[in-house]
């Protein structure tokens, strides 16, 4: 294990790793969860459990989410381990069919050491000698089905999972003590944190950023949410960037074709990289330091987080433009603002002083009167109101008054103040509840 000690490794990676070794090396089975931020070093920790139980005999399987990931892996293990006798192989969509019967042949016979895989090794026809370790790198991706099935395959197997974003069953097993916990929150030495700029999609900001980082001689990932924005895309960067060499990553590309791609901007013939989120898990390639994400409002926050964790994995300091369309309204106060306004337009000087956590897709409204919101937001009224006209009011009457009154429920409901001085249930002041027979 010392031999494959690298000079980088941190003082939380440092204790990741002598926490997963002690554990392989005592008598009980090991369950762990690795959480640490993205390009913090926990592939690390999996390649030093790998070779130790490799060295013992055993064999270890490595499944990852995505095939560019699974061959990721696999170059680097390979590089890792070219001075061991240690068989390695990958299986995915991109492994031929004489060759994906090899590797199984390998497995089941004991030949073959170390798979990295992706759900392909989750199949049926799987089979191992002499299994002792599973690593599952961004468990996030995986069902709780899919790793079940895992530890189907032998039961007394070492289990290492390893997650930037885990999910909360994950999450809760650990700080229940369930499964272990090891924490990596020191970044590498030199490592600067990522620039990140949520904008409009903006030529000469985005023209400005493609140029920067190509004379600087860096590469550039763009992620597109759907597979059909991509032809959008790649005309838009054309005209911002005409002397660029681009590469393109989806899923529907052949094998060859992604393998292809990707290579390409491995070894740096391009310097733009075009995709989905295919390249969210685990990609790393240092001289990638710009990140440009169109429509960044149609993906989660886990994979936002994951997908700004492409770039900054060098010394060099990386930017990330998370872009939306011009006009779309993300800010939650911005877009009470703006309800407020129609409400003044009706002659009622109102401010929106509360909203209700609710999806702004599925909110109701009011039948008659498509402007009125029902159930997002709590309106306060200034001094000098106008008479409220019973058109605006008959479809949200029951929520008017508090619970206390038999109305709605406090955390759906619309609530109109008059004269402020006596709490209600959401914080607005008021002295009376107003309902139908007052108007």
């Amino acid at each position: 294990e010392n031999a494959l000690r690298s000079e980088s490794d941190c003082d939380d990676q440092e204790t990741a790793i002598e926490d997963t070794l002690n554990d392989i090396y005592s008598n009980k089975l090991m369950d762990r969860l690795i959480c640490g931020d993205v390009g913090f070093g926990k592939t690390e920790v999996a390649i030093r459990a790998s070779f130790v139980v490799a060295s013992s005999g055993k064999q270890v399987a490595i499944v990852a989410p995505t095939t560019i990931l699974v061959e990721q892996h696999f170059k680097t293990f390979e590089d890792r381990f070219k001075d061991f006798d240690i068989s390695i192989k990958s299986l995915s969509r991109m492994t031929k069919n004489n060759e994906r019967l090899k590797i199984k042949n390998d497995l089941n016979n004991g030949k073959l050491s170390i798979v990295i895989g992706t759900h392909a090794l989750l199949s049926k026809d799987i089979s191992f000698l002499n299994l002792g370790l599973i690593v599952i790198d961004e468990e996030q991706h995986f069902g709780v089905a899919q790793k079940e099935r895992l530890k189907e395959l032998q039961f007394d197997i070492h289990v290492l999972t390893l997650s930037a974003t885990p999910i909360p069953r994950t999450l809760q097993l650990s700080l229940t003590g369930l499964k272990d916990l090891s924490l990596i929150t020191t970044p590498p030495t030199n490592r600067l944190a990522v620039r990140t700029f949520v904008n409009e999609w903006d030529k000469v900001t985005l023209t400005d950023a493609l140029k920067r980082e190509i004379e600087r001689d860096g590469q550039i990932f763009v992620v597109c949410p759907r597979i059909k924005d991509i032809e959008i895309v790649l005309k838009l960067i054309k005209k911002m960037s005409p002397e660029s060499k681009i590469s393109v990553a989806h899923g529907r590309l052949t094998p060859t074709e992604l393998e292809d791609s990707i290579i390409s901007f491995y070894q740096k013939k391009t310097n733009i990289l075009i995709s989905t989120n295919i390249i969210e898990s685990g990609i790393d390639i240092p001289n990638a330091n710009t990140l440009i994400i169109y429509n960044a409002d149609l993906f989660g926050l886990s994979q936002l987080y994951q997908l700004r964790g492409r770039v900054g994995r060098s010394d060099k300091r990386a930017y990330a433009y998370l872009t939306t369309k011009k006009g779309k309204v993300l800010n939650v106060w911005l877009e009470k603002e703006e309800i407020s306004k129609k409400w003044e337009k009706k002659g009622i000087v109102a401010e929106c002083v509360e909203a209700n956590v609710l999806d702004y897709d599925a909110v109701n409204r009011d039948k008659e009167n498509p402007d009125i919101y029902i159930g997002l937001v709590v309106l306060k009224f200034k001094k000098g109101y106008p008479k409220i006209r019973k058109l605006e009011i008959s479809e949200i009457q029951k929520r008017l008054a508090g619970p206390k009154n038999g109305g709605g429920s406090a955390d759906n409901q619309i609530f109109i103040a008059t004269n402020i001085s006596e709490e209600s249930p959401l914080g607005v002041k008021t002295s009376e509840s107003i309902d139908e027979e007052k108007i």
